[in-house]
């Protein structure tokens, strides 16, 4: 039995009302800037704007919420083994065998803030675009019905 989600959440706003090609555009391109930028800076600016751009686009604060209770203990675990794991640079913290240093730190809250921002652009994408608006923009990029 398929399992069916939707998140569409049905405002007025302009984010609303763009054309779902051009948000998939946006998403895409949002999504390779991330993975290309690795900056502790430009990836909190980047989380801001698209918190900005979620609470321009009406979205109720509950899905908001829930997506950050979901998200938080997987971004948490992932910091916590990437500064673990590769320890990079002089240790700030030696204990035994662990060693915490301020290089895998800072990689640790990179790689934290690209899973979070990569989440909520995907996620506001999926907010504000209802489905089947989202299939015949899909099929009008020539995709196969199929996927």
């Amino acid at each position: 039995m398929p399992i069916i989600i939707d998140l569409y959440s049905q405002r007025q706003s302009w984010v609303h009302q763009v054309d779902p090609r051009v948000k998939l555009l946006f998403v895409a391109c949002s999504l390779l800037l991330l993975l290309v930028v690795k900056n502790v800076f430009i990836m909190m600016t980047a989380l801001v704007l698209v918190h900005l751009l979620h609470w321009s686009a009406h979205i109720p604060r509950e899905r908001f919420v829930f997506v950050w209770k979901t998200l938080l203990p997987v971004s948490v675990v992932m910091f916590s083994l990437w500064v673990v794991f590769y320890p990079t640079g002089d240790p700030i913290v030696q204990l035994w065998v662990l060693k915490i240093t301020a290089l895998g730190v800072a990689q640790g809250l990179v790689l934290e803030l690209l899973n979070l921002t990569m989440s909520f652009v995907v996620f506001d994408w999926l907010n504000t675009t209802d489905q089947p608006s989202l299939v015949r923009s899909l099929l009008k990029l020539k995709l196969p019905l199929e996927w």
